[in-house]
């Protein structure tokens, strides 16, 4: 799923694989600043759906997160799709499509929960298949 991205993103010389750090800035921050690394990160008008590497890649307002066995799951709701994203790589890659803007999601019981907003629905996909 993830691997192919980051065996291309190791041959081009261009992943970062140190730890993402959560650990708080000594100095006083600003307040719009949040600490921490940033995982994937785009200007406001660089939306749209692209599977890569950090800023390579695309989403469109992303709404529900949700992290799960050092991966986390994202509902890039107006893409109509579930993402997963490796913080160790950087990496993002369409795990699920074929929603109708996916609000939230949970993991539970080794099973995604997906919050199907305009569908009405609340799907559930097993993870181990």
């Amino acid at each position: 799923m993830v691997g192919p991205l980051v065996a291309e993103a190791r041959a081009k010389a261009i992943l970062n694989e140190s730890p993402p750090s959560l650990a708080l800035a000594a100095q006083t921050m600003a307040p719009s600043r949040l600490p921490g690394s940033i995982i994937l990160r785009a200007c406001l008008f660089e939306f749209g759906d692209r599977d890569g590497i950090a800023e390579a890649v695309r989403l469109q307002h992303p709404l529900g997160i949700h992290a799960f066995n050092g991966l986390l799951y994202v509902a890039d709701t107006y893409n109509h799709k579930v993402k997963v994203i490796s913080p160790g790589t950087r990496a993002s890659s369409t795990l699920f499509g074929r929603f109708y803007e996916p609000g939230g999601l949970w993991v539970a019981a080794g099973r995604l929960w997906v919050a199907d907003t305009n569908n009405h629905a609340i799907r559930v996909a097993d993870l181990a298949t």
